[in-house]
């Protein structure tokens, strides 16, 4: 039986109800004034612009800690400004490029496999969440949301929260939870926007100048009376490089495209509710790693997507429930290839209320369903487990002082129960509220994906799931002037990690402990009013069954803004020595070090609300390798054009 047609049939008929008969009710009442403009919960010597912050943190994030200076771990938030340079080379570079985390892929052509290592960690400990919506597809090795799938013209801030955080945000939140925001709709009753792109998309090898890079994003958004619209389309087309080092080096296309549509609706100044489709298809050609030849291989997945979001404001709470619905159909066209078809059920209703000035609760219960259908032709099954996780954390400040602590209980239809932890104090060691130091310690539990259990290759049923403990200390500096200073160090311990055994071919759990423990130190500062330094270093120590990470890492970004629309960015990124997996042999390989230099111009047209951009990556066309056998991306340059209206 087809779990996404039935679904997806029911949750249609029940959102259709429910905006007819809330939105008839409404129209009978009186306007209701906005609580957070009525009532707020901060004291009333507060000054405006925390109150602000607290609105914003209520709105798109009700886990988070209040304020910025007030989180007892360590987070980075993206905003637009902060990815304009990453524009034509997408989400995985722009995550890349922060200290503590490598995106292995993130240099290679367009198309090539990610993979997420944060503070030694994996892609199955890496928890991705959109608009507030976890995204995880079921067949996939990594039960994680292919980031080749979205599109960076798309995305309007990017929060990155470091450390075990299951007992807030579930199951595979063990080292880092990747929280992408994607652009509002304008404050006006249409707006509109185009950008494109055009360039080269060649290796260092093969400087041959051709236009093989195209990509365009359009939107169209607003807001009339109560509601509000959003209607995006993006396509990436990308040529002329072979995914593996091959003596034919016969070029493997690259194919991306989405479509998102989003319709909101402010019954009242208190209850607001979202509705959102959309779908994402990407095709990439590769070739066969392990025999290292040219090969007609294909990888396709097509993501569809129908997710409803309602807030309730009250005087000294929010009420926020979400229901999400996504299939994900992949073919894998190769030697040794497969077809799965999969459905994810998200749901779970979270209540965050502010007793007083000092005290605040969160709560909630989110409940998870993944499900593979059936394929007689591999002889696979149709399976699923359900995931139910009632959750609470308490908040408390008192003047320097916060702390955030709290737990989970993961009820996997699988494994039973298990208990997950966080305690994040922090402490302001001065007056001034400068200087500030925290200290996290959590747990998190990430379960094995339902390819693992029943899958056509390698498949276990036995395999056990993994479980993480994480400490780390932070200090921090603010100077309120600009200039921010942080340096934190971190231990992190993984049991009964799941890994692929190649010469078995069989998914299995480590006998032994795997470790990573690891010191980052970040910079920012503003040099007067347009000069703009952030560098950041990492030093990450893994166990010997880690690869790809590197041990020193290091970033420097210069940005120059002369207006609002003028823009320069000058980056360089330096990556250690790693060591890689020779797949065809079960060797290991040191990997060399590298570093790469990037420039981005951003500059008014003068024609409408436009502007122009030209992006050189890798200026010094380095040779170099990120995955052993793969390509990797030369000197490349591109044009774009953006035109608002």
């Amino acid at each position: 039986m087809k779990f996404k047609s039935k679904f997806t049939a029911i949750f249609m008929v029940v959102q259709l109800l429910s905006f007819s008969q809330t939105d008839a009710k409404n129209q009978s009442k009186n306007a209701v004034k906005s609580p957070l403009k009525e009532s707020n919960p901060l004291p009333q010597n507060q000054s405006q612009q925390d109150t602000t912050y607290l609105n914003e943190v209520i709105l798109s994030d009700l886990k988070a800690p209040l304020g910025p200076n007030f989180r007892g771990a360590t987070q980075v938030i993206l905003e637009s400004s902060d990815l304009l340079p990453f524009r034509t080379r997408g989400v995985a570079a722009a995550l890349n490029q922060l200290a503590g985390i490598e995106v292995n892929g993130s240099r290679g052509p367009q198309g090539s496999i990610l993979s997420i290592y944060a503070r030694g960690g994996r892609s199955k400990q890496a928890l991705i969440i959109i608009d507030g919506i976890r995204v995880a597809d079921p067949a996939s090795a990594s039960l994680s949301y292919d980031l080749r799938l979205l599109d960076l013209s798309q995305i309007e801030s990017i929060k990155i929260i470091k450390g075990a955080n299951s007992s807030l945000y579930g199951t595979n939140a063990g080292v880092v939870v990747i929280d992408i925001s994607t652009k509002k709709a304008v404050e006006k009753p249409i707006g509109f926007v185009i950008n494109t792109h055009i360039g080269t998309h060649q290796t260092a090898e093969n400087q041959n100048n051709s236009l093989n890079y195209t990509s365009v994003f359009t939107g169209l958004s607003g807001g009339i009376a109560s509601w509000n619209y959003a209607l995006r389309y993006n396509q990436l087309n990308t040529s002329g490089v072979s995914s593996f080092k091959t003596p034919g080096q016969k070029e493997d296309p690259f194919v991306q495209s989405g479509l998102h549509l989003s319709l909101g609706k402010n019954f009242s100044d208190r209850l607001s509710a979202k509705l959102i489709v959309e779908t994402q298809k990407i095709s990439a050609d590769y070739d066969d790693a392990f025999m290292g030849i040219d090969a007609e291989n294909t990888f396709q997945t097509t993501r569809n997507h129908l997710a409803s979001q309602w807030t309730w404001r009250q005087s000294k709470g929010v009420l926020k429930a979400s229901v999400s619905l996504a299939s994900y159909d992949s073919n894998d066209i190769s030697a040794y290839g497969s077809s799965v078809f999969a459905n994810n059920i998200n749901a779970e209703l979270l209540y965050r209320y502010f007793v007083n000035e000092q005290w605040n609760i969160i709560t909630g219960v989110q409940y998870i369903n993944d499900q593979i259908e059936d394929n007689p032709y591999q002889n696979t099954p149709a399976t699923d487990y359900t995931i139910m996780d009632p959750f609470a954390s308490i908040g408390y400040k008192q003047g320097r002082f916060d702390i955030q602590f709290g737990g989970r209980f993961n009820h996997h239809s699988q494994y039973g129960g298990q208990w997950v932890y966080h305690i994040n104090p922090s402490l302001f060691l001065d007056q001034s509220k400068q200087f500030r130091a925290h200290l996290s310690l959590s747990s998190a539990f990430i379960t094995p994906t339902l390819g693992m259990f029943f899958g056509a290759y390698g498949a276990n049923v036995d395999l056990l799931p993994e479980t993480n403990q994480n400490t780390e200390f932070g200090l921090s500096f603010n100077a309120k002037k600009g200039t921010q200073l942080g340096l934190t160090y971190f231990e992190r311990k993984e049991q009964q990690a799941i890994y692929f055994n190649g010469p078995a071919f069989l998914y299995e759990n480590q006998m032994n402990d795997a470790w990573a423990k690891g010191l980052e130190f970040q910079l920012a500062s503003l040099l007067g009013a347009q000069f703009n330094v952030q560098a950041n270093y990492s030093w990450t120590q893994v166990s010997e069954t880690a690869i790809r990470i590197p041990k020193h890492k290091a970033n420097v970004n210069l940005q120059f803004s002369p207006s609002d629309i003028a823009h320069w960015s000058f980056s360089l990124a330096y990556t250690g020595k790693r060591v890689d997996t020779d797949f065809s042999t079960y060797e290991q390989k040191t990997l060399k070090a590298f570093s790469l230099i990037d420039l981005q111009y951003g500059f008014p047209l003068g024609l409408l609300n436009s502007r122009g951009f030209v992006s050189v990556n890798n200026i010094a066309n380095v040779s170099f390798e990120e995955t052993v056998g793969f390509q990797t991306l030369g000197r490349n340059i591109r044009l774009g054009i953006e035109i608002g209206l």
